[in-house]
């Protein structure tokens, strides 16, 4: 049996903070606490549950933070954990089990981070679990990282992010601006300003720094999404042809994907080509769940978001049998939907 270190970095997380640390006392037989500057309950909440309770001083670096936390760390493993993350009763077992027999030196497990009430959206594979021993060290200022090397195993263990209170919506950018003061970006940090400029509707600016992070040597899941991130700057700016171009960039890296697929798809139904949209839509259907790469997984693009979009698209073109069946699709997907339940309303009621 391993031993497993769990460690957090929080602030004013005395809204979450038990809800977690419930969780990860089930599974972690050493749990490590380091504040960032907390002005709230969050250090007094900590110290229930673990006398290993430290304080830093930030520095605007998650990487240093995280590196912090794990200094402590004495056990065969080390696990690392958000304030706002919840692990149910199936995955603190699967947890429990993993501890009995562990020889990776990194579990890669999912981390779902978009959900439609009980329907994970968003998803992708993250390091969560590393021995100790091999000394791994975090990367990045912000949406810090530890590149993962040695023997990686995928397991099937599952962490929410199940936010309640939003933060500083600019601390990020923020955090970037200010290195970009003094220190340049590498290809990763450029990748995420990217998108921070997206968030915050920058896109000309987006796609200039965007083009910057494709002349680097970036990792091939982020040069994927930064077309994808491109082609949604120049959406929003009313550059169809332009954003079309930035997804088909795509197909240089790898075959299609089920998400760039539903991108084409809703472009040419705003143009109002819905038998084109239609082709893409249904490659979108047929395409494989590949997330073991690392990148980012939009789940409702393999079922339901391609099959109500063919229902809208066939009944635009007048043809309300396809409409229907693909409707009825969608509902295998989410039988509780609004959307489904609606289209399957309004086609019942005009059968009649």
């Amino acid at each position: 049996m391993s031993s497993l270190s769990v460690c957090l970095i929080v602030k004013d997380e005395e809204l979450v903070l038990n809800r977690c640390l419930e969780c990860v006392k089930k599974f972690a037989d050493e749990i490590i606490v380091v504040d960032t500057g907390s002005s709230d309950n969050t250090v007094n909440i900590a110290k229930m549950y673990t006398n290993k309770v430290y304080n830093y001083t930030w520095c605007d670096d998650f990487a240093d933070a995280r590196n912090y936390s794990f200094s402590f760390a004495t056990s065969d493993y080390i696990m690392w954990i958000d304030a706002d993350d919840v692990v149910d009763s199936d995955n603190i077992v699967r947890i429990n089990e993993l501890k009995k027999n562990m020889d990776a030196d990194i579990y890669m497990c999912h981390y779902n981070v978009g959900f439609d009430g009980k329907h994970v959206t968003y998803s992708f594979y993250r390091e969560r679990i590393l021995r100790r021993d091999k000394g791994y060290l975090w990367h990045g200022c912000v949406h810090e990282c530890i590149t993962p090397s040695g023997n990686i195993k995928y397991v099937d263990i599952q962490i929410e992010h199940r936010k309640i209170k939003q933060g500083d919506s600019n601390r990020n950018i923020r955090i970037y601006q200010n290195k970009l003061k003094h220190d340049k970006l590498d290809a990763r940090e450029t990748y995420y300003y990217a998108r921070e400029l997206y968030y915050h509707h920058k896109y000309k600016s987006c796609i200039k720094w965007m083009k910057k992070f494709f002349k680097m040597q970036g990792f091939v899941e982020n040069i994927i999404d930064g077309h994808i991130v491109v082609s949604a700057c120049y959406a929003m700016l009313n550059q169809w042809h332009c954003a079309m171009h930035e997804l088909y960039k795509t197909f240089d890296f790898d075959i299609p994907r089920a998400n760039v697929c539903c991108k084409l798809g809703d472009i040419y139904q705003k143009l109002k080509l819905y038998s084109i949209a239609i082709y893409w839509y249904n490659i979108a259907t047929k395409c494989i769940n590949n997330d073991k790469k690392g990148g980012f997984i939009e789940n409702e693009c393999f079922g339901y978001y391609p099959c109500i979009q063919m229902c809208v698209c066939y009944y635009m073109l007048g043809d309300i049998d396809n409409a229907m069946h693909y409707n009825e699709l969608a509902g295998t997907f989410k039988p509780d939907d609004e959307a489904y339940l609606h289209n399957k309303d309004y086609f019942e009621s005009n059968e009649k």
